[in-house]
Parts: structure tokens; sequence; C-alpha cells
């Protein structure tokens, strides 16, 4: 994964659980609206939302797996308070922003 596509996959980590909670929102009262059946509402609430959270899942897997250009080695087995680190915690290369 290069640099662009590591920046695209930390900005999908961070806004999709924002954007999950508003398409479950917004589904909900959409289609509860417009067939007035709470059920259907929540399920199609519930499934694009799913969907949504999936993918956010997919960016955390390949963010894991980015290797460092400096070092060569994966994020996955550092730990630390915010994801993705803003440097490599192997060798201090500093993540592309």
């Amino acid at each position: 994964m290069d640099a662009e596509q590591f920046k695209k996959e930390k900005w999908l980590y961070r806004a999709l659980p924002v954007v999950a909670s508003v398409v479950l929102l917004w589904a909900f009262v959409l289609v509860q609206k417009l067939t007035g059946n709470n059920q259907i509402g929540v399920f199609a609430a519930f499934t694009s939302a799913f969907l949504v959270m999936w993918r956010w899942k997919v960016a955390g897997i390949r963010l894991e797996s980015w290797t460092c250009p400096g070092c060569g080695r994966r994020l996955s087995r550092s730990v630390s308070w915010s994801f993705p680190p803003k440097k490599c915690p192997n060798c201090g290369e500093l993540t592309p922003r």
C-alpha cells in the first residue's frame, strides 16, 4: 500500500463510525416514514449501518497490514493509544498524513 492509499484508509477509519451513526438514524426515519412499518425501518437501518461498519473494519485491517517503508515491519505488532500511530513504533519514521 502506498502513501496515498494509507491516507485514504486512515481517513475512512476515522470517518466511518460517524457516517454509520448518521446512516443508522436516517435510514430508519426515512424507511419508517415511507412504509409506516417500524420493523422494516429497523431492518433497513441496521443493514445499511452494518455495511458501513464492515467497510470500517476493512480499513482497520488494511492499516494494520501497512508496512513501514523505513524498517519494513507492520504496525499491527505495536500497541499505541492512537491508531494508526503518527510514527512507526519500531523505527520512528513518520507515517503518511
